[in-house]
């Protein structure tokens, strides 16, 4: 078995393995029926990691984007007949035929599969990322609550200071 770059289609001799999905299975079922196939090792050479991390990020955007869009087609077919005309089984049927094709699009235009779980691990050691808005927010967190804390610290200290000083020995008050 040849070991073959996703995304530029070349042959390599060493790359990160791709994770056998449910896509990449039917795939290569199919063409084995066809006789067509070819039994080669898909992998994501060291030149190309990037590419992929960024195909696939779009992908699962996409995936994301579809699936929700679908389920408010599905909701929108489903109960707007219900208030307008009533039940209707045909607008269900179309509502999920409708959602399905959705859902299934963005696997069937630009399926891009992910690394293996141990060649993530090194991809991802080998390609730096950029931290993301969560992990920015926690930082920006930990730093504000921190100079809350010095502050705070701070103004217990004044306290105390202005509370150890004896008050004056001057006109008491009856």
């Amino acid at each position: 078995m040849a070991k073959v770059c996703i995304i530029c289609s070349q042959e390599v001799k060493q790359g990160h393995a791709v994770a056998d999905d449910a896509v990449i299975r039917s795939i290569r079922r199919a063409k084995r029926y066809l006789r067509i196939a070819k039994n080669n090792e898909l992998v994501v050479c060291e030149n190309d990691l990037e590419a992929h991390r960024k195909k696939r990020q779009a992908y699962e955007r996409n995936l994301a984007v579809y699936m929700v869009v679908a389920g408010i087609v599905l909701v929108l077919l489903v109960f707007l007949p219900v208030f307008t005309t009533g039940f209707s089984a045909y607008a269900v049927l179309v509502g999920l035929l409708f959602a399905a094709i959705l859902v299934f699009m963005p696997v069937l235009t630009s399926h891009t599969p992910a690394l293996e779980a141990g060649a993530a691990k090194a991809a991802s050691a080998t390609v730096p990322s950029k931290p993301s808005k969560m992990q920015k927010l926690d930082k920006i967190e930990r730093n504000v609550g921190n100079a809350f804390h010095r502050i705070r610290k701070r103004w217990k200290k004044a306290a105390g200071k202005k509370a150890m000083k004896k008050p004056n020995p001057g006109k008491k008050k009856k």
